[in-house]
């Protein structure tokens, strides 16, 4: 399958502290993989210039996003060991930020956003995720204070 990505569509960027990463378009087993492989190539060098060792992720999903749904098991496997790298290099909180009429599509980010310990959670609003990010932050640093 191929897919067009907009030349002008970033794979991700920085506001402060949090690494927004936009979501669209479709995405298979490959694509996904390649989007992962390109954000976390390039996550690396970035966080080695950062000065700070803790931030967070927003993922935003497009409203006309899609996925295969004969891969969703493989695509949470991917998101899921994403999430894992991001973790072991400071992350300690994504918010996805998605439509909620594509929840039933993504059951599986659903599914990752009900574990209460892994620091995940889904929102309608992205107001409201970014509030919630920057509350996650401010307790990671308080935390590693004392």
């Amino acid at each position: 399958m191929q897919y067009f990505v907009h030349p002008s569509a970033q794979s991700h960027h920085w506001n402060e502290d949090c690494v927004l990463v936009p979501l669209h378009g479709h995405y298979d087993e490959r694509r996904m993989h390649d989007t992962l492989c390109t954000l976390q190539s390039s996550l690396h060098q970035e966080l080695m210039r950062r000065y700070t060792d803790i931030w967070t992720r927003m993922v935003i999903v497009n409203p006309c996003t899609r996925h295969d749904g004969k891969t969703a098991k493989t695509l949470d496997g991917q998101l899921m060991q994403f999430g894992v790298w991001a973790h072991q290099k400071g992350c300690v909180a994504t918010a996805v930020v998605m439509p909620e009429h594509l929840l039933e599509s993504f059951l599986h980010i659903q599914a990752l956003s009900e574990d209460a310990h892994n620091g995940v959670r889904v929102f309608f609003d992205q107001g409201i995720a970014e509030q919630w990010l920057i509350q996650q932050q401010q307790r990671h640093r308080r935390l590693k204070l004392h």
